[in-house]
């Protein structure tokens, strides 16, 4: 596994910008949390090669790269809210994922336009049968989560200076994201390659596995082997 190289090459980036981070303290928590955030990158990456001449099921998987990429970034400003809002953009772009994978004749726009409620009815239609549907409800609990954090996101002239006196250290709910970002991890992961969908059908060639052994994590890419392969 090369996730240590990919984390090395992210510091490196970022401690051009951000001096903080070449401080010890830092070090433990933040390669457990990059190792998640990473995870999930590389996986939406593997999605895209698998339907690269879909759309708009490419397109959305695209997005999500980005919204990961902005999460493993911004995370570093102390604005719990920013990493709300990035938490269940990312979350969004899972369902529509998943409801463009389910229904492929489905128009994309309304894929964007259905709501999260509509969207969770039209995957559990399609999965009934299915192991993977326990999948479901943990997404949706994690869809609720930062939901509510969105909707009490009003904060005290006191709490924004608090805000940036904290800038340069990791949220205080690293612990909490960091098994988050595992569970929808894994709810992309059952959520896609649904039997129920795919059928028993080989899913991934020799050149995924390869690109997938070198930047997952070794129990990531222990459960995608186990799904896919």
């Amino acid at each position: 596994m090369t996730s240590k190289t990919d984390y090395d090459t992210f510091v490196k980036q970022l401690t051009t910008k951000f001096n903080f981070l070449k401080s010890s303290n830092f070090e433990e928590k933040n390669r457990f949390l990059f190792e998640k955030q990473n995870d999930l990158f590389v996986l939406s990456q593997i999605l895209y090669r698998l339907d690269s001449e879909i759309t708009p099921l490419s397109v959305l998987e695209q997005e999500l790269s980005q919204f990961v990429s902005r999460h493993a970034i911004f995370c570093y400003l102390g604005d719990e809210y920013l990493n709300q809002t990035l938490s269940r953009a990312i979350i969004e772009s899972i369902y529509r994922i998943i409801i463009s994978k389910y229904y492929p004749l489905r128009q994309e726009r309304r894929i964007r336009s259905d709501n999260r409620s509509q969207m969770s009815r039209d995957i559990n239609e399609k999965i009934a049968e299915d192991s993977c549907k326990e999948w479901l409800p943990i997404l949706n609990n994690l869809y609720g989560k930062y939901s509510t954090g969105l909707h009490n996101a009003i904060l005290t002239e006191k709490e924004i200076w608090q805000k940036l006196n904290s800038f340069g250290n990791l949220p205080k709910s690293i612990d909490n994201e960091i098994e988050d970002f595992k569970k929808i991890f894994m709810c992309l992961l059952k959520l896609y390659f649904s039997k129920e969908i795919s059928g028993d059908r080989k899913l991934v060639d020799s050149s995924v596995l390869i690109y997938a052994n070198n930047h997952l994590s070794l129990n990531a890419y222990n459960n995608f082997l186990e799904e896919c392969s």
